[in-house]
């Protein structure tokens, strides 16, 4: 994790836990754009050899668990601002939407 002996008896429990998340999260991020390189490589080289409009983009190709779980969360804070937004102009024009964003 490249953290000297002085540095790591330095640390307290927390600290060292939030270091740890934060290397791990970083050599994912690193390995994702591997990963995307990767498929993106692939994808340039077989579009020449596709029919046409099969392969548009990379993620045409194939499509990464990350990219999944980030598109499943994307979804569930639509639907959750869905749910507080007003449906048609006729609600937005009540005077239930006065208050909004008004401090008490």
């Amino acid at each position: 994790m490249g953290l000297s002996p002085g540095a790591w008896l330095d640390m307290t429990p927390r600290e060292f836990d939030n270091y740890r998340i934060g290397y791990v999260r970083r050599v994912e991020g690193f390995e994702r754009t591997d990963w995307s390189r990767a498929r993106y490589i692939a994808w340039a080289t077989l579009v020449p050899h596709a029919k046409k409009n099969t392969l548009e983009t990379p993620k045409d190709l194939f499509e990464f668990d990350w990219e999944k779980d980030d598109r499943k969360e994307l979804e569930r804070k639509l639907e959750r601002a869905k749910r507080y937004l007003p449906k048609t102009r006729k609600e937005l024009d009540s005077k239930k939407w006065e208050k909004v964003g008004k401090r008490v």
